[in-house]
């Protein structure tokens, strides 16, 4: 969060006793045992990274909720997915839950992220690094979401050239730029293809 981060959000909550009782979970990309303590250290009750797997999620939410599991959740046949080259579609779906909702996330990452080069290319120029680094966080984290294991590998590397600032940047963008316009193009035919995906 661009003013304060959950971290810093919970332990005020936490210093009012009326929210003693409330259950915080963080969700957060970064999955170290350290951030993990760190959660806890700040009165949260429990820690999910992402991408999430929807079973996971749910399993966590249900220890500090009342949930109704009288409904087990829909279990999806990955057999009647189209393949698409790029992306573990067995993953996006594990993590997304639903076609219709891994049909949305990759029709978000198309709409958010095909002119990402650029977008960090310009942000770098401007020498806000800040900006720069959390774009590509958000990149890499729907990047994981959707099965694309090796765009999201190199995002993580750009993210963490972009934070140290490293030389290397500039060929890390090439490499984005080298695998982007395909994966872009299989996503694109594959929703303009399964309009009935998007469908709950």
């Amino acid at each position: 969060m661009p003013i304060m981060d959950g971290y810093e959000a919970t332990c005020r909550i936490r210093m009012d006793e009326r929210f003693n009782k409330l259950p915080i979970i963080a969700m957060t990309a970064n999955a170290l045992e350290s951030d993990r303590r760190r959660a806890f250290d700040a009165g949260m009750n429990g820690h999910i990274s992402k991408p999430f797997i929807p079973k996971e999620l749910f399993a966590t939410i249900k220890e500090w909720i009342h949930i109704d599991d009288s409904k087990e959740m829909e279990i999806v046949n990955e057999d009647d997915f189209p393949k698409i080259d790029g992306l573990d579609t067995s993953l996006g779906l594990s993590y997304t839950g639903f076609p219709y909702l891994y049909m949305e996330t990759m029709q978000s990452f198309v709409e958010n992220y095909e002119n990402i080069t650029q977008q960090v290319a310009d942000l770098l120029k401007s020498d806000d690094y800040k900006e720069a680094r959390r774009y590509a966080h958000s990149f890499k984290g729907l990047a994981a979401t959707i099965g694309a294991v090796e765009m999201q590998k190199i995002a993580a590397t750009l993210e963490k050239d972009i934070l140290e600032k490293k030389p290397s940047i500039d060929d890390d963008l090439i490499a984005v730029e080298k695998l982007l316009p395909t994966l872009m193009k299989n996503i694109k035919d594959t929703i303009a293809a399964h309009p009935e995906l998007f469908e709950d």
